[in-house]
This record gives structure tokens, C-alpha cells and sequence, in this order.
């Protein structure tokens, strides 16, 4: 299969987002219905448990944390900010400028009075300097990333010693459909060359990520890992 070359992902991505596409994402993630047939027809996953699998692995999170939310897309998790982790600092960033005009009226649809930080950015250099974030969100981002290895690299230089992150993402090799359904969208530039789950964790070891937990519905990858004490 022929690579896209990173511009052309970057692009077309910024683009189906910042427009049409961006709207349509913000109104599949609010209608129930809707959000479950898309995990379910294309990737053979149930979001809702993939969701929930998140959320326990951020149970352990404490409050009055800064906490990195990239890619933010429209900011579904702020209700569970707003109501739990109450992090003294919140920085939501996306590629898409439009995707953080979302993200920014979620907040406050949320009730979320945090310092709150939505910046249109890319993951392969994050514009925030090292060990300056506790915590890592980073949900339905690694199959966008074209550079998987520089996604990694960036979430471990601004984790400080200690940090968590986790999320999820859809993998390849977990079912027919699924890795059917990813090699038609990296056809057409809407999503990076696909990557299994072993890739993805061995990019992680690769970063020296510590405590590595995963659990999988259908082609969703749920994930989450620790930065070693210093």
C-alpha cells in the first residue's frame, strides 16, 4: 500500500474538520444512536465501554492537576473535568482551529471555570515546554497522526516525571472490517497508514513509558501508560 506523505494528512485532516466535516463529527459524538453505529458498522467497537475504559484508567487521576487534552475534538470528556478532576490548568489542543471554537463552547456548556488553554496545534510539536503537564488525554488521535514516533516523543517531553496519559485509538489487524475501514480512509487521506496495537505499544516502550494497561473493543485500542520518575 502506497504511504501518504504527512502534508497531505495534515492537510486534508485540518480541512474535514475546520469545515463540514468538523460539524458533522461535534453532532455524531451528541447523538447517542448515532455515536454507537458508527463504532459499531465501520470498526466492530462499542465506544461507550471504550469511553468508560478511559475514564478507569484516569480514575487514579488526581485533582488540581494540569492536564493536556490533544487531540480535543469538541471536548466531550470537560463534563468529567468539570465534575471530578478539576484540574488547575486545562490545555485543550487540536489541529483544527474549528474543532477549538468547538471544544471552547463545550467548555462552557460544561460549567468548567478552570483555567482553561484551547490552542490550535500540531502533536508532532506541542507549544509547551518540557515536564509542564501531569496528565495526558488523547483520545481518537493516533490513527490521524502521520508521525507516530514524534506524537509519542512530544506527549513524554511535556509529561513531567511521574505523569500518566491515556486514551484510545482504532488499530489495524483487530478485524475484517475494522482494517477495511481504515485502509479506505488512509486511501483517501483522512486518517495515517494504519498501525496495530503491538506498533503502538512498542512506540510507547520505545519512549520509555512505564505501566502500560490496554483492553480492546473491536478495532479500538484502549490505552494508557506512566512517565518513570526521574
Amino acid at each position: 500500500m502506497q504511504t501518504i506523505a504527512e502534508p497531505t494528512i495534515v492537510s486534508r485532516t485540518k480541512a474535514a474538520y475546520d469545515g463540514v466535516g468538523g460539524a458533522l463529527w461535534t453532532l455524531n459524538h451528541r447523538i447517542a444512536p448515532v455515536w454507537v453505529l458508527y463504532g459499531a458498522i465501520p470498526w466492530g467497537s462499542d465506544l461507550r465501554k471504550g469511553e468508560r475504559e478511559v475514564e478507569r484508567f484516569t480514575q487514579s487521576w488526581e485533582s488540581g492537576r494540569v492536564i493536556l487534552d490533544l487531540p480535543v475534538g469538541m471536548g466531550r470528556m470537560f463534563p468529567h473535568y468539570a465534575d471530578r478532576l478539576k484540574p488547575s490548568r486545562l490545555i485543550a489542543v487540536d489541529l483544527s482551529d474549528g474543532m477549538v471554537r468547538r471544544a471552547r463552547r463545550s467548555a462552557e456548556r460544561a460549567g468548567f471555570s478552570g483555567n482553561g488553554d484551547f490552542v490550535a496545534a500540531d502533536v508532532a510539536s506541542i507549544p509547551l515546554p518540557d515536564a509542564s503537564v501531569d496528565y495526558v488525554l488523547t483520545e481518537g488521535g493516533f490513527h490521524h497522526f502521520p508521525d507516530r514516533e514524534a506524537a509519542v516523543s512530544e506527549f513524554m517531553r511535556v509529561l513531567r516525571p511521574g505523569g500518566s496519559i491515556a486514551g484510545y485509538a482504532l488499530v489495524d489487524r483487530e478485524n475484517l472490517r475494522g482494517s477495511l475501514s481504515l485502509r479506505i480512509c488512509h486511501r483517501f487521506s483522512l486518517m495515517a497508514e494504519p498501525i496495530s496495537a503491538a506498533r503502538l505499544r512498542s512506540v510507547f516502550h520505545a519512549h520509555a513509558a512505564a505501566d502500560w494497561q490496554e483492553s480492546k473493543t473491536g478495532s479500538l485500542l484502549c490505552f494508557a501508560a506512566r512517565k518513570p520518575e526521574q
